[in-house]
């Protein structure tokens, strides 16, 4: 893997040169997800006299915890779509998985002391069928956890001060409000006004960590880039100047109250770990709905585990096959996992027959052919297509059960939740064939 490319500011000349700087900054930034209309921009590490900013798409393989903070756009992680019939609106987010991620690990950030920058261009609060939209974008999770409404303006604010100095060149630049927050009784006590009145603000901070500052929407990339640059730089410039440090000793004196919630803290911090932890194996068992060969049948069997207590036995000539075995070590049903850009088709349903002969076994030997179906969907809509009814009807002839990835997590989840039985799923693959589709909290093998 080559090193991504660098680019140092030359103070001198006032442009950057490619390249590392003899020294290189101490504060690490990430500007991630900043828009980009132009597909071909070169994404790079920036280099600025006191501090180095790290430019990255939505998905790249970085952690927030890496970085000394995090600069993101309020709306990177959402589309907006409007109906060409009705003209209504709808708002979804564009990376789930990547969201989910993100927030947690924006959380755990906050937690260490390290700083996340929302910049705020124009976004709607609803869309046409949701008068509120709360969880398509990492800054409306944010204020919503952190309990802080807020509401879309008609007309932007344009004649703008900082009532904190630092933020002023900023704000002269790039600060036009078109979202308006709102102070009370509840969080007044951990945020602070940069921009507007004290009960309206168009930008405060949430405990001096988490700024929320207004912006224009960029033109460019590189406009992105400059207005997260001056932010930052601002940010610095004020966390500097309110620092209090304290020495060491300081820590030794502790209040009463104190020790019962530092303990309380620790009990907290302890259960969000073991939380942590399970939120990241439900995100592995969906790898079924976008992996194929190794990795789908590798977490496939660990969904037939996990959930069903079901051992399969992978083959070790073949990828993508696999066998439930009888105590003796008998095969007594066969799989075949796959992961394809369509449907199930006739050659899918022929490869289990394939299976069976080549391991010399009977025709009535049950078959299941599990698929990841649609690989290529770009939304869970477009992944949830049944399978065409004269598949399911050779599926039936050949007796093999079709099981797409995403009938099987949603069993999975109606047993983890007590809606179905496991017992339920372990008698249907040895005794059913057809389709096996699962919805609205109940299953049916369908036969055509």
């Amino acid at each position: 893997m080559s090193e991504k490319l660098r680019k140092t500011k030359d103070l001198a000349k006032g442009e950057f040169q490619i390249g590392k700087p003899d020294k290189i900054p101490s504060i690490r930034f990430l500007a991630y997800g900043l828009p980009c209309e132009d597909r071909n921009v070169t994404f790079a590490i920036y280099d600025y006299d006191e501090f180095e900013l790290d430019d990255e798409p939505l998905g790249a393989s970085v952690s927030f915890l890496d970085y000394d903070g995090i600069v993101v756009f309020a709306g990177a992680f959402e589309k907006q779509e409007r109906s060409g019939y009705d003209g209504e609106t709808s708002i979804g987010c564009i990376a789930l998985n990547d969201l989910d991620l993100r927030e947690r690990e924006l959380f755990t950030a906050i937690r260490k002391n390290k700083i996340a920058i929302f910049l705020v261009p124009w976004l709607p609060r609803g869309d046409s069928h949701r008068s509120e939209v709360s969880n398509t974008d990492l800054f409306r999770r944010s204020l919503e956890s952190s309990g802080i409404p807020w509401s879309s303006l008609r007309e932007p604010i344009s004649h703008l001060d900082s009532q904190i100095p630092e933020f002023q060149p900023y704000i002269e630049r790039y600060g036009a409000a078109y979202v308006l927050f709102y102070r009370n009784d509840s969080n007044k006590e951990f945020t602070k006004v940069i921009c507007g009145n004290d009960d309206k603000p168009v930008a405060f901070s949430l405990f001096d960590k988490v700024f929320f500052l207004p912006c224009t929407y960029p033109n460019t990339h590189e406009q992105a880039l400059a207005a997260a640059k001056l932010a930052i730089r601002g940010v610095i410039s004020y966390r500097k100047r309110i620092s209090k440090a304290m020495p060491q000793w300081i820590g030794e004196f502790r209040f009463t109250q104190e020790n019962s919630l530092l303990e309380e803290a620790k009990e907290l911090q302890q259960q969000l770990s073991q939380k942590e932890a399970r939120i990241e194996s439900y995100r592995i068992y969906k790898g079924a709905l976008c992996y194929r060969s190794d990795p789908l049948v590798d977490v496939v069997i660990k969904i037939f585990d996990k959930f069903f207590g079901i051992r399969l036995d992978k083959e070790d000539e073949f990828v993508e096959d696999a066998s439930l075995k009888d105590e003796a070590g008998n095969r007594i049903a066969i799989f075949e996992i796959k992961g394809v850009n369509n449907n199930f088709d006739r050659q899918n349903v022929n490869q289990v027959d394939s299976h069976r002969e080549r391991l010399c076994l009977q025709p009535n030997t049950p078959g299941i052919l599990v698929m990841n179906t649609f690989m290529g969907a770009k939304s869970l809509a477009e992944k949830d297509q049944p399978p065409h009814p004269d598949i399911i009807k050779k599926g039936v002839t050949d007796n093999v059960l079709l099981i797409r990835t995403i009938d099987l997590l949603r069993f999975a989840d109606g047993v983890e939740t007590d809606i179905f039985k496991k017992e339920d799923f372990l008698k249907i693959p040895m005794s059913q064939s057809g389709w096996l589709k699962v919805s609205d909290n109940k299953f049916e093998v369908v036969k055509e």
